[in-house]
Parts: structure tokens; C-alpha cells; sequence
């Protein structure tokens, strides 16, 4: 769903890659925020996606039919790549990877981030009690995206191998626009929206220094 932001784009785009490069990747996800996003325009067509129906509260995403497939999935794999944290989905794959002998590796999308990890602190530190502390000292991994990210996250991974890959990003959609309206015309008047939270973790510094350099450029 949209509401998701941005990690089933990501997931779907780095998808994608992988099929491209000769793997077979199937995308196993839940209908928590309801509407899905119609993605067959923008997807390698080897790239399988399965949607579950979960169980309220949508918070949890408790999702029996996903539990079914993993145990059916996840034996004939060789690896898992389990997007999220403090989730049912998290501790589903991570148990059923566990007891098949599959290594799998977390993707925490940034929720290790110091600033994040203190958002909703006790909450979380339940969950951390009840399954994600045992989830993160099974994984074989941690994928993060940024250099940045893997050295504010390091104290809370107890010790576990993490690496870093940046997103893939499809440029297809975005270069389908390109003759719409001549790059330099367009930025004699250039307008920019920024669509987010004002917030130092949405990078509007970067935004605005990005623009600064396209201006130098012409």
C-alpha cells in the first residue's frame, strides 16, 4: 500500500534486480493498510508477488495464510530477506527460517536509527522480550543502505555481520517524462515540492543543496 511510504517500492525495485541478474524471487507480503498497489506496469514479469489477508490489530498484521505459504516457501529457498522489525511477519520468517536451517537477513528499513529506536521505547521493548531480540541474534545479516545507518544501528544488532547495498532504483518511470518539457525550460521557473514530514530524516538539506548544484550545472 501507499501508506507503507517507501519499502515495497524499494522491495519491489531491488526485487526486480535480482530477477534480472538470474535469481528467483518471490515477494511474500500481507494486506495490512488495505488498498494495494497496482505494480504491474513497473515490475520485471519473473518477479512473483503474494498477498495474504491479516488478522486485526492492523499494527501486528497477524497473517495465518502468510504463515501457511512461508512453511511451504522457505524449505525450497536459499536465502530470506525479511523486510521490517517488531512484526508478525518478522517473527514468522525468522522461526520458520530457523527451523528449516535457512540463513535469512534483516532489512530494518532505518527503525535502528537512535532517533527511531526510542520512538514508542516501551512498546517496543516488549516486543524485543517477547521475539525480536532472539530474531536479530538469529539472523545471518543486516542490510542497510547507507554507511551512516550501519554505524548508528551497530550497538543494537548484538553483534550480528551487517553489510551495505544501496536501493536499486528503476529509472524507467521517471525518464518516461524526460520529453515532456525540456529540462532547462523547466528550471527557469522551477517549482519543488517537498511532500513529507519536516523532519532532519527526510533530507531537506539534501534537497536543498541538490538543487543548488543543478543550478551551477545550468
Amino acid at each position: 500500500s501507499l501508506k507503507a511510504g517507501g519499502p515495497p517500492v524499494s522491495t519491489v525495485s531491488n526485487g526486480s534486480a535480482l530477477v534480472q541478474c538470474g535469481h528467483n524471487v518471490e515477494i511474500v507480503t500481507t494486506d495490512k493498510y488495505g488498498e494495494q498497489i497496482d505494480f504491474d506496469a513497473r515490475i520485471d514479469p519473473g518477479l512473483k508477488i503474494r498477498t495474504f489477508a491479516c488478522w486485526p490489530p492492523e499494527k501486528l498484521a497477524i497473517s495465518p495464510g502468510l504463515t501457511r505459504h512461508l512453511m511451504k516457501t522457505i524449505p525450497n529457498v536459499d536465502v530470506v530477506i525479511i523486510h521490517g522489525l517488531y512484526l508478525y511477519h518478522t517473527l514468522a520468517a525468522a522461526t520458520i527460517a530457523r527451523h528449516f536451517g535457512k540463513p535469512y537477513v534483516l532489512q530494518p528499513h532505518g527503525s535502528l536509527d537512535p532517533f527511531l529506536w526510542r520512538h514508542h521505547r516501551l512498546r517496543k521493548m516488549l516486543v524485543e522480550g517477547l521475539f525480536q531480540d532472539r530474531v536479530t541474534r538469529g539472523a545471518s545479516a543486516f542490510w542497510f543502505t547507507a554507511d551512516d545507518e550501519q554505524k548508528l544501528a551497530s550497538s543494537f544488532i548484538h553483534g550480528a555481520h551487517s553489510f551495505v547495498a544501496p536501493h536499486v532504483l528503476n529509472l524507467r518511470t521517471f525518464l518516461s517524462n524526460r520529453d515532456r518539457t525540456p529540462f532547462d525550460t523547466a528550471f527557469e521557473n522551477a517549482t519543488i515540492l517537498f511532500y513529507g514530514r519536516v523532519n532532519f530524516k527526510k533530507g531537506l538539506d539534501i534537497l536543498i543543496e541538490a538543487f543548488g548544484i543543478l543550478q551551477q550545472r545550468g
